[in-house]
């Protein structure tokens, strides 16, 4: 970079030169290499991002920084040259877009050296030709504006969002015949405030998913967690080796679901994912492992499911060793694993922003979840081979109803919808669709709980048997209690009644009873009052 700056300022602008950015007049040799560096640095140096890290540049080669090492690349367009950086960004679409903003700056120097050639002057009163880094713009008018259109590396992914009229890349040329530097502080007299703002309409896209999923996973562990109760609580269902298989299936789901939702809003949402990102934190790449895990986990335990209703198929009369099945549904993700975070941790390329961009060691994952649906196709096409024939060579339309839920009951468990997370378009030729995929495959995958928990628990007709069961004696005990409550209630108002009864009569006898003695008395009074008379009237 020094020997460019002295380059810089030693170069006289009255030679064959090309401008660069704010009056660097540059040889065309050394303008070449410099702008063609200067375009890898800009397009590739993003914190996170890409595998690879900023250029030194000079005269003769470009030393192009990797995580893991380093190139030294002469800067002649020459095919080794190319296969070599090519190979290093890790993208052949990307790769072009460098390698035509190379062309364009050669293109453009070579637009200024004929001006030069024509006038023998470098400016003439007008705004000089230049090169900003990423376009050309030509000599222009005083007072006049110039645009251009967006650089293709910043709107590939948003294309569709994209307006010419209102998105573009603009120069202003002042009345002193100057390039107004004001206009933009980092891009060389250029704005390209207008060509970021499409971004937002992928920022819509992102937050869209970010959202869904964690409305799915809430979905899926309201679904999943009464389910493995529901199992957990009847013992008769529990003993049942199929039923134990689901648990651990359902518990698996559990993982994935809390372990994503705890990763949404603590790594990817839209607010801390660039800070989260750049600042590569043991706990980020903690949440990457498990969420590792957890998927392995979902995945595995769907090719237990698989591997156990076959197994039925070829050994009716003998059933297969739980423990060991357990050991393997759980000890293989965890081991898997575990190596991925090893090959992460010790890795000079991948060991940043997150563990988002696992490379070629991401296929320590994929690889044994591509193996668990290839396997799992596997044992449901020769399940399907002796259930079908079994069941729609029957003249009733019922039978093939029966047929299609038999599928129905088998695609859910086998997770044959999970491809749809593998298998996606290239983001940077159909982003668009890209998009619109990795929305539905969100919205299946992260479903799966809410799926699966219906389609072997809640739909299940012993668990309805259970369920019915449990709920008979619930209303019978509250008829019971309200039974009892009833006659408690009448005896007490017979009670009631009958003390009522007693107390009325108790006050009639006492009435009778006062009232004859009290005529008694006045009998006597009477006899005694008469008596007394008649001793006055004779004396004796």
């Amino acid at each position: 970079m020094l020997t460019v700056l002295l380059l810089i300022v030693s170069a006289s602008p009255q030679n064959s030169t090309c401008r660069f950015g704010q009056d660097n007049y540059l040889p065309p040799d050394i303008f070449k290499a410099y702008s063609c560096c200067a375009c890898y640095n800009f397009m590739f140096r993003v914190p996170g991002g890409q595998n690879v890290g900023s250029a030194q540049c000079n005269p003769q080669t470009m030393m192009i920084e990797s995580k893991s090492q380093q190139m030294t690349v002469q800067l002649e367009p020459k095919p080794s040259n190319r296969d070599k950086i090519c190979s290093l960004v890790g993208s052949d679409s990307k790769c072009e877009e460098w390698l035509d903003c190379c062309q364009g700056s050669i293109d453009c120097c070579d637009h200024m050296i004929e001006e030069q050639k024509e006038d023998n002057l470098l400016t003439d009163g007008f705004c000089p030709s230049t090169w900003d880094t990423f376009r050309c713009w030509k000599r222009a008018e005083p007072n006049t504006s110039a645009h251009k259109t967006c650089p293709s590396f910043i709107i590939s992914n948003v294309k569709n969002c994209v307006d010419p009229e209102i998105h573009y890349v603009e120069r202003e040329c002042l009345a002193d015949g100057k390039w107004n530097a004001n206009l933009s502080e980092n891009f060389n007299e250029s704005s390209y405030l207008r060509c970021v703002l499409p971004l937002d309409c992928l920022k819509v896209w992102q937050d869209a998913r970010h959202y869904l999923e964690i409305s799915c996973e809430i979905l899926s562990l309201a679904f999943v967690i009464p389910a493995t109760i529901i199992f957990l609580s009847y013992r008769n269902l529990f003993k049942q080796m199929r039923i134990k298989i689901h648990t651990n299936l359902f518990i698996a789901l559990i993982l994935f679901d809390s372990i994503h939702l705890i990763y949404q809003l603590r790594v990817r949402h839209p607010d801390l994912v660039t800070e989260t990102v750049q600042n590569n934190s043991v706990e980020c790449r903690v949440l990457n492992a498990l969420t590792k895990f957890s998927v392995l986990s979902m995945f595995v335990w769907m090719l237990v499911e698989g591997f156990y209703l076959h197994w039925l198929m070829i050994n009716t009369f003998r059933q297969p060793r739980l423990r060991l099945i357990i050991a393997a549904g759980w000890c293989a993700p965890t081991l898997i694993t575990i190596v991925y975070a090893l090959a992460m941790r010790l890795s000079k390329d991948f060991n940043f922003g997150c563990w988002l961009n696992g490379g070629n060691l991401a296929w320590i994952v994929n690889t044994p979840l591509i193996v668990c649906l290839a396997v799992n196709i596997i044992f449901l096409i020769n399940i399907l081979r002796v259930i079908i024939p079994k069941i729609v060579h029957k003249n009733e339309p019922v039978y093939y109803r029966k047929a299609v839920k038999a599928i129905a009951i088998l695609m859910a468990p086998f997770g044959l919808s999970l491809i749809f997370t593998l298998v996606s378009p290239d983001s940077e030729t159909d982003y668009e669709t890209k998009l619109q995929l990795d929305l539905i495959a969100a919205a299946v995958l992260h479903s799966q709980g809410f799926i699966i928990s219906i389609v072997l628990c809640y739909t299940n007709a012993e668990v309805i048997f259970h369920l019915r069961k449990t709920l008979g004696r619930y209303i019978t005990c509250i008829e019971d209690r309200t039974r009892q409550d009833a006659s408690m209630m009448t005896g007490v108002t017979h009670l009631s009644t009958g003390r009522s009864s007693l107390n009325a009569g108790t006050d009639k006898t006492l009435l009778a009873s006062t009232s004859h003695t009290e005529v008694n008395e006045a009998v006597k009074q009477r006899l005694l009052n008469e008596t007394s008379n008649n001793n006055a009237e004779y004396p004796s």
